[in-house]
């Protein structure tokens, strides 16, 4: 009963059949400073008009964007009512926000208090080989491997780099373990 969708730009790197079993819409965060509403608008009034009805706060909201790559969607959340209010952000909010998708399904998880989720082996983006998440997970953890920012054809030489370092690194993890 839950429909799980996958960018385009994802590798499935090992089994996530329990993703199928989640009762409640599932999304990892971006963990980026990527902003949910353009840095311009976030005091303007008919943006905080919106949130004040929605009962969210810019300051809460602002730096807790999802990625949008991998998410989990139960059946309980594909109703025309659902789809409706999804339709009802996007009209209410799409002056101000950032990124279409992601900006408002960040909103849509906060307005339905949903956890956004820090289980990056589902969704690990090729960004966060630059960051302090490599060191928080094995490369053998990872579960859906995401090309968000850097495409193969594209940024051939960070991947590389990348690649080869992931691969460094599991080297050295399976000597000391």
């Amino acid at each position: 009963d839950t429909i799980v969708y996958l960018d385009c730009d994802t590798i499935v790197m090992k089994p996530f059949d329990e993703l199928f079993e989640r009762q409640d819409f599932f999304v990892v965060s971006d963990n980026s400073d990527e902003l949910v509403f353009y840095e311009k608008y976030q005091n303007h009034d008919m943006l905080l008009n919106e949130l004040k009805k929605d009962k969210l706060a810019v300051d809460k909201i602002q730096k807790s964007m999802v990625n949008s790559g991998v998410f989990a969607l139960p059946k309980k959340y594909r109703s025309r009512q659902e789809f409706n209010n999804m339709l009802d952000l996007v009209a209410r909010y799409n002056d101000f926000i950032v990124h279409s998708d992601q900006s408002i399904i960040t909103i849509w998880c906060f307005i339905n208090q949903i956890n956004i989720s820090k289980e990056f082996f589902y969704n690990f983006q090729m960004v966060f080989v630059s960051s302090d998440l490599l060191f928080q997970l094995r490369p053998e953890q990872i579960k859906i491997l995401h090309f968000a920012f850097f495409k193969p054809l594209k940024n051939f030489e960070p991947l590389l780099l990348a690649a080869n370092f992931i691969e460094r690194t599991n080297k050295l993890f399976k000597e000391f373990s």
